[in-house]
């Protein structure tokens, strides 16, 4: 229960974190024109905030998160085969590792008749009861009624996972999430070189204080 509960966390932190990326900040109601930015943190408290970096202290000081797992985002380009006249288009990953596999886990999967590759392998995973240990979630590309073979394409990005941060449960101990366009083949191989280590922009929650910024995951 533990371990369950610091995954469902650790998710939280990763979309807290993309938050940060694209810098999703909300503007004062007081004043369209006002610069300030504002946070609220209970009725009726209202912090303003004179600038994007001021806001962000305000995040990681006043976050309190579970420790035991790490997560980091990367930004990544690809070139779409189906729409190869668009150029290269931006695409992210992120990756949340538990610093020791857990089989205290559950997953809540769509209904629909014609689910992504992600939901297919994820399936998978959750009935063969193996212990999981990452999460890997890219935006761009929801990985559903590819040409290709979706299926192999998220296990090619699990496998990267797994191979760079040396998961002894290797790619079945990494849950694929994929969202964005349909009928998109997924650029695993730029997900694969963008999910690795040196490239990661990390959150630590472990012995050190939670949400402080390290330079390597």
């Amino acid at each position: 229960m533990q371990y369950r509960s610091v995954l469902f966390s650790s998710i939280h932190v990763a979309l807290i974190h993309q938050v940060k990326s694209f810098s999703l900040l909300k503007r004062t109601a007081s004043s369209a024109t006002d610069s300030s930015l504002f946070l609220s943190t209970g009725p009726g408290e209202l912090p303003e905030f004179s600038s994007k970096e001021e806001y962000l202290k305000y995040l990681d000081e006043r976050g309190s998160l579970p420790k035991g797992f790490r997560c980091g985002t990367a930004s990544g380009t690809f070139i779409p085969v189906e729409a190869p006249a668009m150029g290269a288009l931006p695409i992210k990953g992120t990756v949340i590792v538990l610093d020791e596999p857990t089989d205290s886990w559950a997953a809540v999967f769509t209904k629909n008749k014609f689910p992504g590759s992600p939901i297919k392998v994820g399936r998978r995973r959750l009935s063969g009861g193996s212990p999981l240990q990452a999460l890997v979630i890219n935006n761009k590309v929801s990985n559903v009624c590819s040409g290709g073979d979706g299926e192999a394409d998220s296990e090619m990005v699990c496998e990267a996972v797994a191979n760079g941060f040396n998961l002894s449960g290797g790619a079945y101990s990494v849950l694929p999430s994929s969202t964005g366009v349909i009928g998109w083949r997924l650029p695993a191989k730029e997900l694969c070189d963008i999910v690795q280590v040196p490239y990661l922009t990390t959150t630590w929650c472990d012995d050190r204080t939670p949400s402080q910024p390290s330079p390597n995951i």
